[in-house]
């Protein structure tokens, strides 16, 4: 039996589908963003976050958006911890579901719900 490098049984190729672990992903050739576009990445969120004036979105469309992103195959965190492998995005999900104007960069469209419901900043 094939074994990723995270160690569990190769079960199909792609990222590993019982931890979704980085080195199943890389093993699979679709590896996520580097370090230095990933901090491109978002601190150009963080920028477009700033200028909408820090809008958050309410506890169910954060909870509605973690688990698309735990669901997702471009997923290579855990499911309490998803981490996007989008070349546009590689962020950890955990804080970027809370900013209201970000959007899902997946190609086949995005995986959040529309509209996103905006709630009061802390």
């Amino acid at each position: 039996m094939t074994r990723l490098p995270c160690g569990h049984p190769e079960i199909k190729p792609g990222p590993c589908p019982l931890c979704r672990h980085e080195g199943a992903v890389r093993a699979a050739g679709l590896a996520p963003p580097g370090l230095a576009q990933k901090a491109l990445n978002l601190a150009r969120a963080a920028i477009r976050h700033a200028a909408a004036g820090l809008p958050r979105v309410d506890e169910a469309t954060y909870r509605a958006r973690l688990a698309a992103c735990a669901a997702c195959e471009m997923n290579y965190g855990t499911a309490e911890h998803p981490k996007c492998r989008h070349p546009d995005c590689g962020c950890r999900m955990t804080v970027k579901c809370w900013w209201a104007e970000q959007k899902c960069p997946h190609p086949g469209g995005s995986r959040w719900e529309l509209p996103v419901r905006q709630g009061a900043n802390p």
